[in-house]
């Protein structure tokens, strides 16, 4: 795991998913968009969304957009999100 300096900028977002007893759930297709942006007073904002290749139209997108803010903290091999606030067009778990 990188240390707060190596992790702070901006990252592309190339996977996103959810694991719980049913097994792993993908909310915004196998594909999705956005970044994590981390910065040095470990801040961090996050936006997502479907791909327009696998959305088909332009309100799919809307509709996943996901953005949050928040904190997150480093412990070895772990990393931790608190987050402060954020939104969704409609809970994408149900996808």
């Amino acid at each position: 795991m990188p240390t707060s300096q190596e992790l702070s900028g901006t990252w592309r977002v190339t996977g996103f998913q959810e694991w719980s007893e049913g097994g792993e759930h993908r909310p915004l297709g196998d594909a999705p968009i956005g970044y994590a942006v981390f910065d040095r007073t470990a801040g961090l904002f996050i936006q997502l969304s479907r791909s327009p290749a696998e959305s088909g139209s332009p309100k799919d997108i809307a509709d996943s957009f996901i953005a949050y803010f928040g904190s997150f903290m480093l412990d070895g091999n772990r990393l931790t999100i608190i987050t402060e606030t954020g939104n969704a067009a409609h809970d994408v778990s149900e996808n």
